[in-house]
């Protein structure tokens, strides 16, 4: 009996070790998840942001940046701006040197909430503090070419940076590395390039609405193309049967040509000159491409625009006197 008794009595001690250890682990699980979130939460200093290597990606349209793991990394980064950032559906990077403040009021002028706005600023020299605290619907991007150098993005302009990684470089890395998946279609503009209203992009958007690539004509690459040798120098055997061309100062492109685009530059560590680019990927993945009016014929290579060309359902490239931008702005927003 008393054999009995002590046989039961073990049992239950054992059950009851059993169940103290239990609630420890769940105790020691939920700790660990509350010091992950925590770690996942953004650190700030004077309202810049820096991207860890290791952010997480998720397939869902987040309305703010909550779900980024965001921490000081000076090593790889220089200035990242995502103070406040609400992310919406479209997105607009405007690709810069070392923008003029003029410039930045301007495209604050034009603001849209419509959009989510970034401005790459590819001199890291240029001291963007005091824009990034004024113009606070912008969110302001300063990258080292290292970072961008090791991951293969890289050679878009070749021509301008002697390969070294331009601001073009860096805005596709930014979207590809650490906002895959945030937005559906985002825009790359170019400084030179002349929006006349603050509806002009959101009229095409609602125009296209599955385009994967927007650009001003697709023309099949060969020889007598000024930059022939330099892209079929970069550019894999399998593409080249189906590569082709476009001016690229403003063009939009999908979620799903980003996706792409990643697993390209992971498999193959660099990219080749962006105006076949974009749209040879987008023919060899057989993606949707339209070539659309409001870009077709006001997207030039060499032109200089008077006031009664323009139209305000169109894009203007170039305009790279800023005085003469502010000029027609002024006369589509009087």
């Amino acid at each position: 009996m008393n054999q009995f008794f002590l046989m039961n009595r073990r049992k239950q001690m054992l059950k009851k070790k059993k169940r103290n250890q239990l609630f420890e682990d769940e105790d020691n699980i939920t700790l660990s998840s509350s010091l992950k979130n925590q770690n996942n939460r953004m650190n700030q200093n004077n309202n810049l942001f820096i991207f860890d290597e290791k952010d997480n990606i998720t397939n869902n349209f987040s309305e703010d940046i909550n779900n980024f793991n965001i921490v000081q990394s000076g090593q790889n980064y220089l200035n990242i701006n995502f103070d406040g950032l609400r992310l919406n559906k479209y997105a607009i990077f405007f690709i810069t040197t070392r923008p003029d403040e003029r410039l930045i009021q301007m495209y604050n002028n034009l603001y849209n909430n419509y959009y989510s706005y970034f401005v790459i600023v590819d001199d890291n020299s240029y001291n963007i503090n005091n824009l990034s605290q004024k113009y606070t619907n912008f969110h302001f991007i300063q990258l080292k070419e290292e970072i961008c150098k090791i991951k293969g993005y890289s050679n878009l302009s070749y021509f301008i940076k002697n390969n070294s990684p331009s601001s073009w470089d860096k805005a596709l890395y930014i979207l590809c590395e650490h906002l895959l998946n945030k937005f559906k279609f985002v825009w790359f503009i170019d400084e030179n390039v002349f929006i006349p209203t603050k509806l002009t992009i959101q009229n095409i958007d609602c125009k296209y609405i599955s385009s994967d690539l927007l650009i001003q004509s697709e023309n099949s690459m060969d020889r007598r193309w000024n930059h022939f040798n330099e892209v079929d120098k970069h550019m894999p055997n399998e593409f080249k049967n189906i590569s082709s061309y476009s001016l690229v100062y403003a063009f939009r492109l999908s979620n799903n040509l980003l996706y792409h685009i990643r697993n390209y530059i992971n498999k193959y560590k660099k990219c080749f000159f962006m105006e076949s680019f974009f749209p040879t990927l987008s023919r060899f993945y057989q993606l949707k491409i339209d070539v659309i009016p409001e870009l077709k014929n006001s997207i030039i290579y060499n032109k200089s625009w008077n006031q009664e060309e323009l139209e305000k359902t169109k894009l203007y490239y170039p305009v790279k006197d800023l005085n003469k931008m502010l000029m027609f702005y002024q006369h589509f927003n009087q």
